[in-house]
């Protein structure tokens, strides 16, 4: 038996993926675009930081479905 989430039956109804690129679908110019490292501001050198910011974002997306997700 093949299971169908609510997901991909709502995702196929609403939307056609001949309309929406993958890239336009997810926003990945903002995703990509939204690190910041305040040592760049500094011309400061911290080659971590980077990894830092976005390890973080990624956290705060989980906590976000999970906050979204019905339990």
């Amino acid at each position: 038996m093949r299971y169908n989430s609510p997901f991909t039956i709502t995702f196929a109804q609403t939307f056609s993926m001949a309309d929406m690129h993958y890239h336009d679908y997810l926003q990945l110019d903002r995703i990509l675009n939204s690190q910041f490292p305040e040592s760049d501001k500094q011309n400061l050198s911290a080659h971590d930081e980077m990894l830092f910011i976005i390890i973080h974002q990624t956290y705060e997306l989980w906590f976000k479905q999970l906050q979204w997700q019905p339990l």
